[in-house]
């Protein structure tokens, strides 16, 4: 039996109880000088620890970890974080592990992504380019395993050749697909009138705006207009408005970028006002 392989929970079930003692002080960052004399042990037994299950891979994963019921293609709300991921997020390989990272300039959206998630570990925050900036980074193969499953690639350099998913198994799926990568690279600027916005998105893999361009059509009900083969952009008041309702009435629920929310709903009062008079 590799024991190097086992999950926190299975380490904990097969150690002994002076293991498991030496095994939590380790989790918690103690100093082996600090576990030998709180435990009166040597320091060969925190070895014969660390090199019986490898400890060292997973330091963080141990301290973190996430609900993998989470993970299943028919949860509405999974797919909030599959948008967001294509949009914002990367998979990059550590020493002695696999990281999936979300780093966006809106806090509330990371949180929103830990609640799904069930993730135990922290928002972080940082500063960048002039501005404070926050991240979540998740050390977990079984996300990274169903991220690469649901794009059908690896995920590790995904900028110019992401895959849009196939077969979403619900339309509440497509929509919050949609609401996180569009919060994630999307725009709602204001027209003219700050009543009314915009909505337009870039992205550098052809083959993914193509198949984002086929949705939105199905949802506005008319050709889109495509730039460089990048860029969609939507012009008319009437095309938003099916947009934003399509992404935040059609199944309405807490996950969403506040200040996105708020231009999207805005430009829907105001439209449906406008058609009162």
């Amino acid at each position: 039996m590799n024991k190097t392989e086992f999950t926190l929970e299975e380490i904990k079930n097969d150690c002994s109880d002076l293991e498991l003692s030496i095994l939590e002080l380790y989790l918690k960052r103690k100093k082996q000088k600090e576990i030998c004399e709180l435990l009166n042990i040597k320091r060969g037994a925190i070895d014969t620890l660390v090199k019986k299950y490898k400890l060292t891979r997973f330091r963080d994963r141990a301290n973190y970890t996430i609900d993998t019921t989470t993970l299943n293609r028919n949860n509405p709300y999974i797919w909030y974080v599959l948008g967001l991921f294509a949009s914002d997020g990367n998979v990059y390989d550590m020493e002695k592990c696999t990281r999936v990272q979300f780093c966006l300039d809106d806090e509330e959206v990371l949180y929103h992504i830990k609640e799904i998630l069930g993730f135990t570990g922290e928002v972080k925050k940082y500063f960048k380019a002039g501005k404070d900036r926050y991240q979540l980074m998740i050390t977990n193969s079984k996300l990274v395993s169903f991220l690469e499953d649901t794009f059908k690639q690896n995920c590790r350099h995904k900028t110019e050749t992401l895959l849009f998913p196939e077969n979403i198994p619900s339309e509440e799926c497509i929509i919050m697909f949609l609401r996180g990568f569009i919060e994630g690279d999307g725009s709602f600027r204001a027209l003219h009138n700050s009543k009314y916005y915009r909505f337009s998105i870039y992205c550098k893999s052809e083959q993914f705006i193509l198949k984002f361009k086929n949705v939105i059509e199905s949802i506005i009900g008319k050709e889109c207009s495509l730039y460089n083969n990048s860029t969609i952009e939507l012009s008319s008041k009437e095309d938003n408005y099916k947009l934003y309702k399509f992404l935040y009435e059609k199944f309405e629920n807490k996950y969403y970028m506040n200040r996105k929310y708020e231009r999207a709903k805005a430009h829907i009062i105001a439209y449906e006002n406008e058609l009162k008079i």
